[in-house]
Order: structure tokens, then C-alpha cells, then sequence
């Protein structure tokens, strides 16, 4: 169901009672819950889509449980704290949203175990630090937005590893010390945007 006709929380009994669950698409409803654990019981889940709800809560670990999962859309919500390393499990997700959320903490290293990751979008949270090397092994990156970010530093130069990026393009607005201009992909047409942040 999508577009409003949903509210409340998601019953823990959705996933205990329908354990060969392959699709759950829940996008633009009233959803006000947490994520409820017992979603470590649908094992055989392959796309998960909660994005823009009111979703609150920390991700729970039993996330890390779902190994079939192939596309995980939880953006636009209002998750908070630390994203689970138990996350770095899902090694066959090919697209992970988690923009416009709460999330804090640094960008993960786990992320490196996601080989097979084509779109991530981390754009609009709160984390702090720099761009972990781990995402120089994300070679099936197509499309990575790491927008308003608090992250500092360079720009890594592992980023040009990820020649497949471009389709569309990548997005990295930086809260760099100092503005820098706009570096083309060598392979592609891809632009790496660096913003200075202003005061």
C-alpha cells in the first residue's frame, strides 16, 4: 500500500506470519512506528521500501538477518543514532536509501562489504568525520549521494576507482575548509561537486 492510505506502526505479527514475504512496500503512508525486530523473521525478504513515512527509532541489528535483501529504501523518515554494522551482512543489496533521516556517527567501513551496491544515498543526516576508504570497493557504484553531509577533509582520491559512477551522477557536497572547483570523472562525465560551507 503506498500514497496515504496507512498509519500507525507496522505489527510485529506482519513479519512473524508470513515468513516467505519476498516484497514489502510501504512508501508515502502515515507509518508513526519503530522498525519492529521480529522483521528479522522474514528471511526470504528482497526489496524493502518504508521510505517517507514517520518512521522513528533506531535501526534495529536483526536487519542483518535479511540476506536476500536486494533493495532497502528508508529514507525520509526520522531514524536516529548509529547506523548497525549488522548492515555490512546484506551482501547482496544492490540499492541502499537512508537519506533525510537522523542518522549520526561516521560514514560505516562495513560499507566495503556491499560489493554489489549500484545506488547508496547517505544525503541529509549528521554524520561527522571523513569518507571511509571501504567505499573505494563499491566498483558496481553507479549513483552515490553523500549530499550535506558533516563529513571533512579531501577528496579522496579512491573515489576514482568507481568508474562506473555517472549513471546519473555523483553527488558529494562537502563541508570542506575551503570551496574547490568541480572535477570531471576521467572515464565519464560524472562531476564531483565540492561546497564550501557557509556561514
Amino acid at each position: 500500500m503506498t500514497r496515504g492510505h496507512l498509519s500507525g506502526a507496522i505489527p510485529p505479527s506482519l513479519f512473524s506470519s508470513l515468513p516467505h514475504l519476498t516484497h514489502l512496500i510501504l512508501y508515502a503512508n502515515n507509518i508513526s512506528s519503530a522498525l519492529p525486530s521480529e522483521v528479522g523473521l522474514a528471511s526470504n525478504i528482497q526489496v524493502l521500501k518504508l521510505e517517507n513515512n514517520f518512521m522513528t527509532g533506531t535501526l534495529v541489528t536483526e536487519l542483518g538477518l535479511l540476506t536476500h535483501l536486494e533493495e532497502l529504501t528508508l529514507g525520509d523518515n526520522d531514524f536516529w543514532r548509529s547506523l548497525p554494522s549488522e548492515l555490512g551482512q546484506l551482501t547482496k543489496l544492490t540499492s541502499l536509501s537512508l537519506e533525510e533521516n537522523r542518522f549520526s556517527g561516521t560514514v560505516p567501513s562495513f560499507l566495503e562489504s556491499l560489493t554489489l551496491l549500484e545506488r547508496f544515498s547517505l544525503a541529509h543526516n549528521l554524520m561527522t568525520g571523513s569518507i571511509p576508504v571501504a567505499l573505494g570497493a563499491l566498483t558496481n557504484m553507479r549513483d552515490l549521494n553523500l549530499a550535506t553531509l558533516g563529513v571533512t577533509g579531501t577528496v579522496p582520491s579512491f573515489l576514482g576507482q568507481l568508474t562506473l559512477l555517472g549513471t546519473p551522477t555523483l553527488l558529494l557536497m562537502l563541508l570542506l575548509p575551503f570551496a574547490a572547483p568541480t572535477v570531471s570523472h576521467p572515464h565519464n562525465q560524472c562531476c564531483l561537486h565540492l561546497y564550501q560551507q557557509i556561514p
